[in-house]
């Protein structure tokens, strides 16, 4: 990882975290989130509000870390084109959502040499079926898709909530508030 260069994809809590532990090994980090903005530890952010192309991002990456919601603006938003215009030698690692990436499309660029590999957190379908071609890729590592206990869980959830109680009884600005930018239709 030494030098190499990541793309975050996605910088909120999570995307910011992975940005700020990769510096540690001297990665250039590219980030691409909803707005193109400043943000600490990353070289240079994309914003899809702004029209910047999420392929140029990808094309200069030997990591890319999918750490987003799941709405109709991310889903699939690795898709054939998303996987061709990265290196033949990149590693998609999805610690995101399962919609975030068009899972066929992925099988075939794993199979076919179109990426060298993946880390899979999620998947489209979960539990992941055991007749997915995914369990014998070589170049496939597969985690369980499970988010560690935190001491201060309830504390932090209940914080939320006073903050948003607040927030309505003093018309201020609600935290972790659900829009309709961050809904999910249905997929047919």
């Amino acid at each position: 990882m030494y030098r190499k260069t990541v793309g975050v994809i996605g910088l909120g809590k999570t995307g910011s975290e992975v940005a700020r532990l990769v510096k540690s090994f001297d990665m250039k980090v590219l980030a691409w989130d909803r707005r193109r903005k400043e943000a600490q530890n990353v070289d240079q952010v994309y914003g899809a509000e702004n029209g910047d192309n999420l392929n140029e991002l990808l094309a200069q990456c030997d990591y890319v870390v999918l750490s987003l919601e799941l709405n109709d603006q991310t889903f699939h938003i690795i898709d054939a084109a998303q996987l061709a215009a990265m290196k033949k030698t990149a590693f998609l690692v999805n610690m995101g959502r399962g919609g975030l990436v068009n899972e066929p499309a992925m099988i075939e660029a794993l199979k076919n040499g179109g990426i060298a590999g993946a880390g899979l957190d999620t998947f489209e379908t979960e539990p992941l079926p055991s007749e997915s071609p995914l369990w014998n890729l070589p170049n496939v590592i597969i985690t369980p898709h499970i988010t560690p206990q935190l001491p201060d869980k309830e504390e932090r959830m209940l914080d939320y909530v006073y903050q948003n109680i607040k927030a309505y009884r003093e018309n201020g600005t609600f935290v972790n508030r659900v829009t309709l930018r961050n809904m999910l239709t249905p997929q047919k």
